[in-house]
């Protein structure tokens, strides 16, 4: 699970070779071979035996601000040292399975928006109409996108990017209709939200991030050299591409909330700059409601593990990619853009 420490003034410490977390009120003993990250969203005391331990047990610590934005981190200097898989990745993205790799990426993200747009439809009957002809509309953006396989990401970056925001766009559009009052949006904003639906979606995609980011690294992969992405300064850019398959999880998971009644409409804020901040009552659903998300069990490729594993085993399939490629000798100059 992800350990999110999200009061003020709690205290984090080792003890019996567990974290101990003490509040005025209680306190928790949990072992670290049930934490997968520690997230920290609020000023806490966390000592360095405890920090010590997370990195023996190479729990990465996610430093996050109210927005959900990772604004720092620490993890074991033995995170992610294979060199040969890194230089695999700088080689990668000027190879045709590149382009196939990111279409893969988009194929599988489209599939799982269908898929929650179906579920959404056999709920809300009067919205089917809408709900059917978004999905037609993601189904031809994902047939467009089948004809670009053979094409280095070089070519074909900008239209991937056209056709896989024109399915995103009739898919954000779809969904908002089939929201109650009040949760509904007049489109996907992010940094600030400006509605309580993309405050909740944005903080959960962030915890998301964190898991995607964490597999990538536990396989020798580095977050800072991405593929689709990889023009982006700074930023765990291969995280942003793996990240796109299992953003519909999120939206599920949070869509099925707010039509449960789980969350809270009037447990939201304003921020100085304007944006919408979530309340620590639903911080708190979304939060649980994450960490079993992650653990529900699901197929992949023949076999049934939990959703985050699915996460790690995408991060896996990767390094195998790039190791063939290693193997084939990737530099003969029918594989490579030249």
């Amino acid at each position: 699970m992800q350990l999110v420490l999200d009061t003020r003034g709690i205290v984090v410490k080792k003890k019996n070779n567990c974290f101990w977390l003490a509040t005025e009120a209680n306190e928790r003993i949990i072992s670290p071979h049930k934490v997968s990250s520690i997230a920290i969203t609020s000023n806490v005391m966390l000592s360095s035996a405890a920090i010590r331990l997370a990195i023996e047990h190479k729990i990465p610590i996610y430093f996050i601000d109210a927005y959900g934005r990772v604004e720092g981190q620490l993890w074991s200097a033995s995170f992610g040292h294979l060199a040969t898989v890194r230089r695999l990745q700088v080689s990668f993205v000027h190879t045709l399975l590149a382009a196939s790799w990111v279409i893969d990426l988009f194929v599988a993200k489209a599939s799982h928006q269908c898929q929650n747009l179906g579920f959404w439809a056999n709920r809300h009957p009067a919205q089917k109409g809408l709900l059917n002809k978004a999905i037609a509309d993601i189904d031809n953006q994902t047939v467009s996108l089948e004809s670009y396989r053979k094409t280095t990401l070089e070519q074909c970056a900008d239209t991937l990017r056209g056709l896989e925001g024109s399915a995103a766009r009739a898919y954000w559009q779809a969904l908002s209709q089939t929201m109650p009052l009040g949760w509904q949006f007049d489109n996907r904003n992010r940094h600030p939200a400006q509605d309580a639906f993309n405050a909740c979606l944005n903080y959960t995609y962030g915890m998301l991030y964190t898991t995607v980011e964490t597999a990538l690294f536990s396989v020798g992969l580095d977050p800072y050299l991405g593929v689709f992405h990889a023009d982006q300064y700074n930023k765990p850019t291969l995280s942003y591409d793996l990240i796109e398959p299992f953003r519909p999880w999120i939206d599920r998971m949070l869509t099925d909330l707010i039509l449960n009644k789980q969350l809270d409409i009037d447990d939201f804020e304003l921020s100085k700059d304007g944006g919408v901040l979530i309340g620590k009552a639903n911080r708190r659903t979304l939060i649980v409601a994450y960490n079993e998300k992650m653990t529900e069990i699901a197929d992949f490729a023949n076999q049934r593990v939990s959703r985050r594993t699915h996460i790690y085993r995408y991060a896996s399939r990767l390094v195998n990619t790039l190791e063939e490629i290693g193997k084939n000798e990737i530099t003969d100059p029918k594989n490579l853009n030249l």
